[in-house]
């Protein structure tokens, strides 16, 4: 008896359990966006050009004009088409409707050509490293519409590479600071081995003629950076250990790749391409 009374309150139940809606789904969240410095693009905004490789990824860019509208000659990048990061002139020329920009790359060994983009007889491409990725230019239409919905940004990477030294064991002293405001005095110094500089507690800076000694919880690092052949020293209480100061534009590789001060990606074509 008992188990035919639960049968009836089932049945009876059905049409509820029929008519009550279904939980919804919960709503996919909004993709982060990355933390920047906003560019304003209005003065040049119906000017971009937008190329792609057919990929996902998108340069917006006004193509090189003369030496008098050299300033307008802004170029982005976006790994998305949704973000677009602004890009740092590193050289190009102009002849005709042919051109090519080179632009900031650290990654790019010293012995191979310039990153770069460019228009010539055989159309849009691009380089970084030694690959080559050809490149389609967007429709005005669809180059509008990439633009209009997009968020550009001034440069993604914030920190400039002030100085690096080396001792006899292998480790490493590197100091970088911020891109702006200009000649700031908000250095990081890092230390460690190829692959595991960590940075160090910053306590103090000396800053005159004689050069920079940067005071952290760990010693206190001492370089002349106008006179690579000065003593260079790594100070831990009454233990000095001299080290080399090395050239920062022929170890840019090593500072961006290996040496592990930095990691993600640096907001260039490169990224990707």
């Amino acid at each position: 008896m008992r188990a035919v009374l639960v049968s009836l309150v089932w049945l009876l139940c059905l049409p509820a359990l029929a008519a009550a809606p279904a939980a919804k789904a919960p709503a996919p969240a909004a993709a982060p966006v990355p933390a920047g410095d906003p560019f304003d693009v209005s003065a040049v905004k119906a000017k971009l050009l937008v190329l792609t490789d057919g990929k996902g990824h998108y340069l917006a860019l006004v193509k090189p004009f003369s030496m008098e509208d050299h300033d307008q000659e802004v170029m982005f990048y976006s790994s998305d088409g949704k973000v677009f990061w602004e890009q740092l002139r590193a050289g190009g020329g102009k002849n005709g409707d042919k051109w090519d920009r080179a632009f900031w790359e650290p990654r790019q060994k010293l012995d191979r050509q310039a990153p770069s983009v460019w228009r010539s007889d055989d159309g849009y491409q691009i380089l970084c490293d030694e690959r080559t990725t050809a490149l389609t230019l967007l429709s005005a239409e669809d180059g509008k519409k990439i633009v209009d919905a997009a968020t550009f940004f001034k440069r993604r990477w914030k920190h400039k590479a002030v100085a690096l030294a080396r001792d006899d064991t292998g480790t490493y002293f590197f100091v970088d600071r911020p891109v702006e405001p200009k000649d700031n005095k908000l250095f990081r110094v890092f230390r460690g081995k190829r692959g595991e500089v960590k940075p160090l507690a910053m306590t103090n800076i000396v800053d005159d003629s004689e050069g920079t000694i940067f005071e952290t919880k760990q010693g206190k690092l001492r370089v002349n950076l106008d006179k690579a052949e000065a003593d260079q020293f790594w100070t831990v209480g009454k233990t000095k250990v001299k080290l080399k100061l090395l050239p920062i534009d022929a170890n840019l590789p090593l500072i961006y790749t290996e040496l592990g001060a930095y990691s993600g990606p640096l907001g260039t074509p490169c990224d990707d391409l």
